[in-house]
C-alpha cells in the first residue's frame, strides 16, 4: 500500500452547483440544488482564482515559518459588502479582484450563499452572519441598508462608540456567531463604523477516524522533528490526485456538499516556494480517483489573527476601501480604515470545526481621537452657584510647589 502523509495544506470547498443524477431513491440527506442563475454560477466559479490568490497574498507577507489559516469566504463577503458603498473606483477594484463585473449576480449570490448553504447538509453545521455598527450622529449612505439587510441579511447597529459597554456587545455579537470560537476580535479602539463578517462551520467526516488509532508520529520541518498526534486509516480507500509537483486527496464530510482538501507538496520541495507557484487551475484540474491507501492526518488545533489586509488587498489591486457612512469633505480628508482577519480551526477524528471573522475599524481624526481639554497650563476657575451666578470662589492657577 502506498502510504501517504497529508499534511501541508487544507481548503474547505463547497459544492456550488450540485444536482443527484443517480437512479437510487433520494435519502433524507441528499444533497440539494443551491438554485443558483447562470449570472451567479459564473460569480461562483470565478471566485475560486480569488480564493486561491487571496491565501498566496496572505502566505507572502506574514511569517513564512508559521502556520497559516484563512477564510477566502469570509473575506469575499467583506469585500462584497465593501462593493455596495465604496467609491466607482474601488468597486471596479473589487470586482477585478473577485472576477465579476455585476454588482446585483454579486449580491444574489451572497444572499443565496447565506440562506442556504446551511441547508445543504443535516449533519453540517454552517452559519454566516453580517453587521454594521456606527456612530449614531453619522447617516448611512443611501442604499446601502437597504441592500445590506436584503442581501447580507446584515444586523445594523447604531451606537455611541464612546460607551465602555460597546466593545463588549461587538465581541459578544461575534462570539455569539462563532459558538463562541472568535471571543476578542475587537480591541476597543474608537470608530465611526465598523463592518464585519461572521462564519462558523463544524463538519463530521463522512469516514472518520478511530480515536484507537491516533498515535504519536514525526512530522518533518526542514531539519526539525516534531511529535504530533496523527491519525490514521489504513488499507482504506480515499480520493487521490497527482498534481505536477504535489499529491493531494480530498475527503467529505457529511454528505459531500463540503470536502476538506489536502495538498502535499513532493519530498524536498519548499513550501512557500510551492504556495507562490500555485495556480487555481493546478487545484481545478485536479482529477480524484478512489485509491487503496494508509492515510495519515495530523490533528491539530490553530488560530489565526490578521491586522495586515490593506496591504492584502493592495496586492490584489485593492485600494481606498470606505464606510458605509455619509462624511463632510473635512472628514473624508482625515478618513482611514483598518481590516482585520482572525480564524479558528479543529481537526481532529470526527472532522473540523471552523471559525472565522473578516471586519473593519473605520474611523476620522474627529472620530478616533477625542476633543482634548487638558489643563496643562496656567489657568482660572470659578466656583459659581447656577441660578444667580453668584461666584463662590474664583482662583488663578499659575505655578505648583
Amino acid at each position: 500500500m502506498k502510504q501517504l502523509y497529508l499534511i501541508i495544506a487544507v481548503t474547505l470547498g463547497m459544492t456550488f452547483i450540485t444536482a443527484c443524477s443517480s437512479d437510487e431513491p433520494a435519502t433524507d440527506n441528499t444533497v440539494e440544488e443551491l438554485g443558483l442563475t447562470p449570472a451567479e454560477v459564473v460569480v461562483g466559479e470565478d471566485m475560486g482564482e480569488f480564493n486561491t490568490e487571496l491565501f498566496k497574498a496572505f502566505a507572502e507577507i506574514e511569517d513564512k515559518d508559521d502556520n497559516l489559516i484563512v477564510s477566502p469566504f469570509s473575506v469575499s463577503a467583506y469585500l462584497s459588502m465593501q462593493a455596495n458603498y465604496c467609491s466607482e473606483t474601488t468597486r471596479q477594484q473589487i470586482f477585478k479582484a473577485l472576477g465579476t463585473s455585476d454588482l446585483d449576480a454579486l449580491n444574489s449570490f451572497n444572499a443565496k450563499m447565506i440562506s442556504n448553504l446551511g441547508k445543504l447538509d443535516k449533519t453540517t453545521t454552517l452559519n454566516l452572519a453580517n453587521s454594521v455598527w456606527y456612530d449614531r450622529r453619522y447617516s448611512l449612505k443611501p442604499g446601502v441598508k437597504d441592500n445590506l439587510s436584503e442581501y447580507f441579511n446584515a444586523d445594523f447597529f447604531p451606537c455611541n462608540p464612546r460607551q465602555s459597554d460597546i466593545k463588549d456587545a461587538v465581541n459578544n455579537w461575534i462570539k455569539q456567531k462563532t459558538n463562541d470560537k472568535i471571543t476578542d476580535f475587537y480591541n476597543g479602539d474608537s470608530f465611526i463604523s465598523m463592518v464585519i463578517n461572521a462564519l462558523y462551520f463544524n463538519g463530521t467526516w463522512k469516514k472518520q477516524f478511530e480515536k484507537g488509532s491516533t498515535e504519536k508520529e514525526k512530522f518533518y520541518v526542514g531539519e526539525k522533528i516534531y511529535m504530533v498526534d496523527m491519525m490514521k486509516r489504513t488499507n482504506t480507500s480515499e480520493e487521490l490526485a497527482e498534481g505536477n509537483n504535489f499529491t493531494a486527496c480530498r475527503r467529505d464530510f457529511g454528505n459531500g456538499a463540503y470536502t476538506c482538501t489536502f495538498i502535499l507538496p513532493e519530498e524536498g520541495c519548499d513550501i512557500n516556494k510551492f504556495i507562490a507557484g500555485l495556480s487555481y487551475d493546478d487545484i481545478a484540474s485536479l482529477n480524484f480517483k478512489n485509491t487503496s491507501c494508509d492515510l495519515y492526518v495530523p490533528k491539530f488545533e490553530l488560530r489565526g489573527k490578521f491586522d495586515k489586509l490593506i496591504t492584502v488587498f493592495s496586492s490584489l489591486g485593492i485600494d481606498n476601501l470606505d464606510t458605509p457612512l455619509v462624511l463632510t469633505e473635512s472628514e473624508r480628508k482625515n478618513f482611514d480604515i483598518t481590516v482585520y482577519h482572525e480564524t479558528y480551526i479543529k481537526l481532529d477524528e470526527k472532522g473540523a470545526e471552523v471559525a472565522a471573522v473578516t471586519g473593519d475599524l473605520a474611523y476620522t481624526s474627529s472620530g478616533i481621537i477625542l476633543p482634548e481639554f487638558k489643563l496643562d497650563r496656567p489657568f482660572i476657575f470659578m466656583i459659581n452657584e447656577t441660578s444667580t451666578n453668584a461666584c463662590i470662589l474664583a482662583g488663578r492657577i499659575s505655578k505648583f510647589k
